[in-house]
């Protein structure tokens, strides 16, 4: 590792990041460079940005006098106390050990990273800056402010700046470092990141950013929000639900996170469908919610606040049980005795004599005919809407089934039955109209596309069996007739070009039909490329 030569000894400033200090300690050494920070930092392969510190005991050995014990760094000067807040007490404890020793890489997957061009997006409060300036001569970076998903400074609610679109990626492979200033790298202004007109979203962005200063400030013991997270925030969703007689829990989520944090800020925080199950505290496949910022912002919206969600926290620790689902008893479930209608009739019926029978043979068939005489379209389904209609299907079909198929017989399988001709006449008339259509919306639309059978069927539902050529006679035929062969499409093309460069110019060669016809079909394309290009060219 390299040594850096200071040029004053002036040790680490009240809420300065640990990369901010290394990179303004690097402006006035001899490296002056952002690979020459990297390399400080013992990360070559990283690319030069406000990348996740690591090996900080080393790094701080560099600053002997400046610096105090790589503990207070940790906890001071980087993001860690928000980065492990919500994680169990082995992830928390592997973070820590890559802060220290930067020897546990897989150990930071977890942490939230930008998703910009910077591994760290840039970003400064302009009211910040000024104060730096005025105590110390500098700006310095606020460890709060390089936090992703932070929008407002919690200090002074404004807006927070970053570099002017483009700038992004030249400042990540430009040579020189950069310090918070007034203007970008290459002299332009500042831009508001991410500036929200919504006055709830905006309201919601600051007391976020509070609630997080707080916590990196170390005013909000963190030990037991891993475990207690989850299950209380699922107790509130369920109580919010149950008050108004609902059980679509992740709707209701999202309803209360969207009308809380405002139409603008939700999406902006990462919120999405599979997010909303894990701010319920269901089981996922990602497991719990752990990203920090995501979680202090549905504790604001369901808690207001620190205080009465660390209420319930304590409140959760004296008793689980009324705030695990898991712990709770589930209710013994008895099984309905099913009813079987079908033994009960078939006993019934076996137990009567051949006089009562009859009787009741008659007394079916008179109320299948007189159902059949009122209703033309009568079919045996229909006997079900008859009063114990049920019954009645059942002892026709089962003790009088030749009466049965002679009167009323069974319509299944029965292709030529005239309904079944309307429906499939119907189908087919619906296809060829969609045909039709989708034809006359590519000429009007899309000219110089070359249709063919597949896609004039691509809407139809029945694409395999067409292409096939098993299709009723008449579709088959308006298919031939639609589909493009070359011919067709070569002269279609000849039309369409001759007539946009005729409005560009009459006197052109590409508005006569003879300077496409009679070549091969390369050629013939690469006359139509020609001809498309003049035309963008010269028709303004």
């Amino acid at each position: 590792m390299s040594t850096v030569n200071l040029f004053h000894g002036t040790g680490i400033k009240h809420e300065e990041d640990f990369t901010g200090f290394v990179v303004r300690q690097a402006e006035l050494s001899d490296v002056n460079n952002h690979r020459g920070v990297m390399a400080v930092m013992d990360k070559v392969h990283h690319r030069p940005a406000f990348v996740h510190p690591s090996n900080i005991e080393g790094i701080a050995s560099l600053f002997p006098g400046s610096l105090p014990g790589w503990e207070s760094l940790v906890m001071n000067h980087t993001r860690y106390r928000l980065n492990s807040a919500f994680l169990p007490e082995s992830k928390s404890q592997a973070l820590l050990e890559q802060y220290r020793l930067g020897t546990l890489p897989g150990s930071i997957s977890h942490v939230p990273k930008h998703k910009a061009v910077l591994r760290g997006r840039l970003q400064i409060c302009r009211s910040c800056m000024e104060s730096d300036f005025a105590t110390h001569g500098h700006a310095i970076w606020h460890r709060l402010h390089l936090m992703p998903s932070i929008r407002y400074c919690p200090k002074h609610k404004e807006a927070l700046m970053t570099f002017a679109p483009g700038r992004d990626v030249s400042h990540r492979r430009s040579p020189p470092t950069w310090h918070p200033r007034h203007q970008c790298p290459r002299g332009d202004e500042l831009r508001a990141l991410g500036r929200m007109t919504n006055h709830d979203s905006v309201e919601a962005a600051v007391a976020i950013a509070q609630m997080a200063q707080e916590v990196l400030e170390g005013h909000i013991d963190t030990s037991a929000l891993a475990e207690n997270t989850g299950p209380i925030l699922r107790r509130k969703i369920r109580h919010i639900a149950h008050t108004s007689d609902r059980r679509d829990y992740h709707q209701v989520a999202q309803e209360n996170l969207e009308w809380r944090l405002g139409a603008e800020l939700t999406p902006l925080l990462g919120f999405a469908g599979h997010t909303f199950v894990r701010v319920t505290g269901h089981e996922a496949s990602d497991g719990p919610l752990i990203n920090p910022v995501q979680n202090i912002a549905a504790i604001w919206s369901l808690f207001g606040g620190w205080h009465d969600f660390l209420n319930e926290v304590n409140a959760r620790e004296v008793s689980p049980k009324e705030y695990d689902a898991q712990a709770r008893i589930p209710p013994k479930y008895v099984r309905r005795t099913p009813d079987k209608k079908i033994e009960r009739w078939r006993r019934n019926f076996e137990q009567l004599d051949a006089v009562e029978m009859e009787h009741y043979r008659e007394q079916c068939r008179s109320a299948i005919l007189a159902g059949k005489t009122l209703t033309p379209t009568f079919t045996r389904n229909s006997i079900i809407d008859l009063p114990d209609g049920q019954k009645l299907a059942f002892f026709a079909f089962h003790y009088d089934r030749n009466w049965f198929d002679e009167n009323l017989p069974s319509q299944s399988r029965k292709s030529a039955l005239p309904k079944v001709v309307a429906r499939k006449q119907t189908l087919e008339a619906k296809k060829m109209e969609l045909v039709r259509q989708r034809y006359e919306d590519t000429i009007r639309h899309d000219p110089r596309r070359r249709i063919s059978r597949a896609f004039l069927l691509s809407e139809t539902g029945s694409e395999s069996a067409y292409k096939r050529g098993t299709g009723t006679p008449e579709l088959e035929s308006l298919l031939d007739q639609c589909a493009d062969k070359y011919e067709t499409w070569r002269d279609r093309q000849i039309e369409l070009h001759t007539s946009l460069a005729k409005k560009v110019d009459k006197d052109s060669k590409w508005a006569t039909r003879k300077t496409y016809e009679g070549r091969s079909k390369n050629a013939f394309s690469k006359r139509i490329c020609r001809a498309r290009e003049w035309i963008e060219k010269n028709k303004d």
